[in-house]
């Protein structure tokens, strides 16, 4: 066997061993990211939370940040969403509320279009639709299970950290 084969087939196991860890490497992410579900959602019903209204509020539902370190205004805009919520979900079609820190105020309330951000501060907390359920009306138990998560978000995130830990 000539060298320059030897090194042509050197080349092709070195790019198949690292495609094989690619692979690899993407199923155990995709194993670990389904255990961590799974394992949430063990926690949140030995908590007692409805995992079916969870599911359905998690398809429409995007809630970034958490709401034990929101601030000072965390209620309101849980409020706010609620509120809305309860009425069809008009204003959550158009923008998301949550808290943004900027400065010295952290949890300051926030309400802006959706792919837009305040002028001033970051948002540390957001409660909004998915993006790919914007162009549709809620049906009534979507809205009941995402008032029902609302409700609760705070036994629900804290499944989520209990899990996590």
């Amino acid at each position: 066997m000539k060298l320059a084969e030897l090194e042509r087939q050197r080349i092709s196991l070195t790019a198949l061993i690292g495609e094989e860890n690619d692979r690899h490497k993407k199923q155990m992410d995709n194993l670990s990211k389904d255990l961590a579900e799974t394992n949430r959602l063990i926690a949140a019903s030995a908590d007692g939370l409805d995992l079916d209204a969870l599911k359905i509020a998690e398809s429409v539902l995007e809630v970034r940040g958490s709401y034990d370190k929101a601030g000072n205004d965390r209620a309101f805009a849980l409020q706010k969403a609620v509120d809305d919520l309860a009425n069809g979900a008009a204003a959550l079609k158009r923008t998301y509320f949550g808290t943004k820190s900027y400065a010295h105020w952290h949890g300051q309330f926030v309400e802006c279009s959706y792919g837009m951000a305040p002028s001033h501060g970051s948002v540390i907390f957001s409660i909004g639709i998915r993006r790919s359920e914007l162009g549709r009306d809620l049906s009534e138990s979507e809205i009941e299970a995402s008032l029902y998560y609302l409700r609760n978000l705070q036994r629900i995130q804290a499944a989520s950290v209990q899990t996590a830990a």
